[in-house]
């Protein structure tokens, strides 16, 4: 009986998915908290956060499957955890934070308050400030203010909002204080 004498150069292919999927849910975490932190500075809802992360997803499908097989060792249910815990929420986080960085056109205007108001009712209270013309009434994200910067209110307080466009042509939130002016 005859042996293959090419049996002794076969090398067995060590799985690293494990590894990679490791790394995916730690860019699962840093993602979702870098999400977390820049929703209040985008001015966009949360539908607009879910076409975000729709896209970053699609972006990790198209991706062939060979490549990941080929890379990483994945079967097809590791692109799908890999895409959907890792790349999905970095991805949609990378394009928050580009936005916000590189950021143009930001305009500072100083709006006079006309009115603070609060809503809700027990601990549920928020605080907000009608601005004069109404001015971003539809921007809660703008418009809603903290216990803090509730106490520094007085008579010739004026509400001071930078607004810049982003990268990607979402609008983000620079800078919003409270100023005195005589």
């Amino acid at each position: 009986m005859a042996t293959h004498s090419g049996d002794e150069h076969y090398q067995k292919v060590k799985n690293r998915s494990y590894t990679y999927l490791a790394f995916a849910i730690f860019a699962f975490f840093i993602g979702i908290g870098t999400i977390i932190g820049m929703y209040p500075l985008t001015l966009t809802g949360l539908f607009g956060i879910a076409q975000i992360l729709a896209g970053s997803l699609l972006a990790g499908f198209l991706v062939p499957f060979k490549w990941y097989q080929n890379w990483f060792h994945f079967i097809f249910y590791d692109v799908v955890v890999f895409n959907v815990l890792g790349l999905m929420p970095f991805l949609t986080a990378l394009f928050l934070v580009l936005n916000f960085v590189f950021s143009h056109n930001t305009v500072t205007t100083d709006y006079r308050i006309e009115k603070i108001y609060l809503e809700g009712e027990g601990n549920n209270v928020s605080h907000g400030v009608i601005l004069e013309g109404n001015a971003f009434s539809d921007e809660r994200k703008i418009v809603e203010i903290d216990d803090v910067e509730f106490n520094g209110f007085s008579e010739n307080t004026y509400f001071r909002v930078s607004v810049a466009d982003g990268l990607f042509g979402i609008q983000v939130v620079k800078n919003r204080e409270f100023i005195t002016k005589d």
